[in-house]
């Protein structure tokens, strides 16, 4: 599995001035309900279903590991994806697109061997936390 041809803009001539217009229209209307805002959910959660069943479809060929949760997967490259847009909108580095693709693509590497401390050199969450790592309020549950 590797990120999509398209899925990320090349050049300066295949950026969209303002952004991707889901993600400007999802800002914009995410507070205020009606039909132009439940259009916008339903783009956006097929959305997801797309990226999970390319993920289930990579697992079924052994290119992502069965332990792999496809909904969180989609998740964190999905993230990944808006955030390259929102930081390309606000400060015009082409760049961050260059970011987005290879943290993409290391991920994507890193889904090929199953969610594993060891795979992926992470610590335990209690290391983060009681260490001093993250501000006592994200650790307190207030």
């Amino acid at each position: 599995m590797s990120v999509p041809e398209g899925a990320l803009p090349v050049g300066r001539e295949r950026h969209v001035p303002g952004g991707c217009f889901f993600a400007a229209a999802s800002a914009e209307l995410d507070t205020h309900p009606g039909q132009v805002r439940q259009r916008i959910a339903d783009f956006q959660s097929e959305w997801m279903r797309r990226i999970v069943k390319l993920i289930d479809r990579a697992r079924s060929a052994g290119d992502v590991a069965a332990e792999e949760d496809p909904a969180q997967l989609a998740f964190e490259l999905n993230s990944m994806l808006a955030l390259a847009n929102s930081t390309y909108v606000m400060f015009a580095d082409p760049a961050v697109f260059d970011r987005a693709r290879a943290g993409i693509g290391q991920r994507l590497r890193l889904a090929r061997h199953g969610p594993t401390t060891e795979c992926r050199g992470l610590l335990p969450i209690s290391t983060y936390t009681s260490g001093g790592y993250l501000p006592q309020a994200l650790t307190s549950g207030a």
